[in-house]
């Protein structure tokens, strides 16, 4: 698939919402979240290492870039996430909560997922709490998302 298939498919699964009608979309953005990882932490990773991981990420072990666009701007972003593989879907910890870009723009326009070199169509992707998750997630990787505070996952199910 290339670059103008991608964004061809991204520009035809994002509706136009606002802001405020995603947030009545989806009640689970709406409460007070405690975000484990401060706001300048995610702007340095989106500026500097995401760069830097990204060309890397979809060949690394544990590693996906998910591709999605913008919900204002529409622009096509990449970003690499490590994700925990349950069953028939992935599962990402939120470690700057629910409401970072990246999360958002799959929740309200889904996208793909680039894994092992192969691209993957998301059919869908939900905000699970830590009860789902913890499973499939190894015990010394809970421990350090307990000490971050990580509460929230972003389920992925792709095609």
């Amino acid at each position: 698939m290339d670059q103008q298939q991608v964004s061809s498919l991204l520009s035809n699964r994002v509706p136009e919402l606002s802001f405020r009608s995603m947030s009545n979309r989806h009640s689970a953005l709406t409460s007070v979240v405690i975000v484990p990882l401060p706001r300048r932490v995610a702007r340095l990773n989106k500026r500097y290492t995401n760069r830097f991981i990204e060309p890397l990420a979809s060949r690394l072990p544990g590693f996906v870039v998910v591709v999605h666009s913008g919900r204002h701007s529409g622009a096509t972003y990449r970003t690499p996430v490590y994700a925990f593989t349950a069953g028939g879907h992935l599962l990402v910890a939120l470690t700057y909560g629910p409401r970072s870009d990246w999360a958002q723009n799959m929740l309200i326009g889904g996208g793909i997922v680039e894994r092992h070199g192969a691209q993957h169509i998301i059919r869908s992707s939900t905000v699970v709490d830590r009860r789902v998750a913890w499973p499939h997630v190894p015990l010394v990787v809970r421990a350090g998302l307990q000490i971050l505070r990580v509460t929230e996952f972003l389920q992925i199910v792709v095609r």
